[in-house]
């Protein structure tokens, strides 16, 4: 018999195919990669400008707890002048004892409510409302009670020196009104005299029974405080202490 020769047809891969295909499968691993890496710096990014971001407006709530802070120690002492008015140009006095368990503030006068600014006892129509919260500074310390800041009146201008308040022969510099720290406010052993003194501490400085009463550095190291010429503005520790200093003179014969 004759020997039958049989021919198989293969068909191999085009060797540019698998070029191609190796190609394919670097370029979408490469690119996977640069995704990823792009992912990554973005997040860097944003977690930079959030760091960048976040005191600025720490910053600017801030500032804006102090304009409200100073917006109320302004209508506290619009209310005072308009006290004058209606009192022969007397100024309602910053603190008057009536009797050991009848104490008023500045603040009762000019609202004619008992106690502090939590309490709704009307005694006559006042010249601001005490629903308003006037008499309390919006910059809030961690620590319980002592949260908040009292708006007050200064020691020198209560008690016996009410009768001394005539708006005519008082000096414009002479600070009325700022601001302390619930920590003294709430200080029994200082129940009749709830007003400042010529030292200021900043928040956490303060100490009870140690025979002063400060006012409370809380707005970036200063503390709002108003004059008898009707402006509120900003003061620094330096710039308040010292008896000597001219906004602590309480008559212009003083100066």
């Amino acid at each position: 018999h004759s020997d039958v020769l049989f021919f198989y047809s293969v068909s191999l891969p085009n060797h540019n195919s698998v070029i191609s295909a190796k190609c394919s499968a670097v370029s979408f691993c490469s690119s996977g990669g640069s995704h990823l890496w792009q992912l990554l710096v973005v997040i860097a990014m944003m977690a930079i400008l959030a760091g960048m971001l976040l005191p600025a407006l720490n910053n600017a709530r801030a500032r804006g707890r102090a304009a409200k802070c100073m917006s109320n120690m302004r209508e506290m002492m619009n209310a005072s002048l308009v006290y004058a008015g209606d009192y022969d140009d007397m100024l309602p006095p910053t603190y008057f004892s009536y009797s050991s368990s009848n104490n008023w503030l500045l603040y009762n006068f000019l609202t004619g409510t008992t106690g502090e600014a939590n309490k709704y006892d009307l005694v006559y129509e006042g010249y601001i409302s005490q629903k308003n919260q006037v008499g309390v500074c919006p910059e809030a310390v961690k620590g319980g009670e002592y949260e908040s800041n009292i708006i007050l009146g200064s020691v020198y201008a209560g008690g016996s020196a009410s009768a001394k308040l005539k708006l005519g022969n008082m000096n414009p510099e002479f600070i009325y009104i700022s601001e302390m720290s619930r920590i003294w406010v709430n200080d029994v052993g200082k129940s009749q005299t709830k007003c400042f003194q010529e030292t200021a501490r900043k928040p956490g400085e303060e100490k009870l029974n140690s025979g002063w009463r400060p006012i409370a550095l809380h707005h970036n190291n200063k503390a709002n405080v108003a004059r008898i010429n009707g402006s509120v503005t900003q003061i620094s520790k330096t710039e308040f202490e010292g008896s000597s200093k001219v906004h602590f003179k309480l008559l212009v014969s003083d100066l």
